[in-house]
């Protein structure tokens, strides 16, 4: 909804289909007969006037030919535009769902990482620094999980960007700041 509303493209598409849809009304009104209403005053030397008017009636004689395929071809405009807004529209939608399906991803992903992964990779490190300092595992053992909690944390940060960057192209696809509509 907020997608239909906001994006910029949406709304060139909206703005398009109304023009055509007046476009298609004014060709309709070819068929109408023209009024003219016409006046004048003439004003001789000798102060005195005379007023003439004339009031003429265009009536399209020849209205199954001209204005015809005047409206026949507004009619037409307006069926494609509306088709092109419905693609343009179905293109939105897939980028919105897209981007919300990778945002949704990208979050649970950092779940993983905040509530389980980084946690166990740090109990590793401390039972692994006990097991050094007691003398029963070596100090490449204590090495490897420190190595193996930083890779992890790179790896969470990397979700973390990942997170942003899917967010981003999700306010990019609804066409909005996302976080004004949480206020």
């Amino acid at each position: 909804k907020l997608s239909k509303e906001s994006r910029p493209e949406l709304r060139l598409f909206q703005e398009m289909v109304r023009k055509s849809e007046i476009d298609y009304s004014l060709a309709k009104q070819e068929y109408l007969p023209d009024f003219m209403i016409k006046y004048r005053r003439d004003v001789s030397d000798g102060g005195t006037g005379s007023w003439a008017g004339m009031i003429g009636v265009t009536v399209p004689l020849w209205f199954w030919e001209k204005q015809d395929s005047f409206v026949k071809e507004a009619h037409a405009n307006v069926s494609v535009v509306k088709a092109e807004y419905q693609a343009q529209e179905n293109i939105v939608l897939f980028e919105v769902r897209s981007s919300y399906a990778r945002l949704d991803a990208a979050k649970k992903l950092v779940q993983i990482y905040e509530t389980g992964v980084l946690p166990q990779a740090q109990a590793a490190l401390e039972t692994a620094r006990r097991g050094y300092e007691t003398d029963s595992l070596s100090f490449l053992d204590l090495l490897d999980s420190e190595r193996t909690l930083r890779e992890f944390q790179m790896e969470y940060f990397e979700s973390l960007a990942n997170l942003e960057i899917a967010l981003a192209d999700l306010e990019r696809a609804v066409g909005i700041d996302l976080s004004e509509v949480k206020k």
